[in-house]
């Protein structure tokens, strides 16, 4: 009877078939993966210079994300009348009183009062 993948019935032991793009090899008991394709490598720096636009998008006009590559990472910063919010693991500098603050090394959420980040 054949099977439903089209695979021989009584194979020999070392048989090969290919189904689409994987080959399938018999150990004498089961049909193993003897090959599968290869994925493309990305690079996380090509996943982030691809994913960095999506936060411009027109109707996301007050979202900015930069990407940082002396650090690997993207900043996002959104801002809403006249207050920020910052994803990053330093401090933003020249802040103003409500920005904040999410320090994603020790993630932990920051706003701004005056002169200090307190923590919320």
């Amino acid at each position: 009877m054949p099977s439903a993948l089209n695979f021989p019935s009584n194979p020999t032991n070392g048989q090969q078939v290919t189904i689409g793009s994987r080959t399938f090899a018999w150990n004498g008991t089961v049909w193993t993966i003897y090959s599968t394709p290869e994925a493309p490598v990305i690079t996380q720096e090509e996943i982030q210079d691809f994913i960095a636009p999506l936060f411009e998008h027109s109707t996301h006009s007050n979202i900015t994300a930069v990407y940082d590559d002396d650090n690997n990472k993207i900043v996002l910063t959104a801002e809403e009348a006249g207050s920020t919010v910052t994803v990053a693991a330093t401090a933003p500098t020249s802040p103003v009183e409500g920005n904040i603050w999410y320090n994603s090394t020790i993630g932990k959420l920051f706003i701004y009062y005056g002169t200090v980040w307190a923590e919320v």
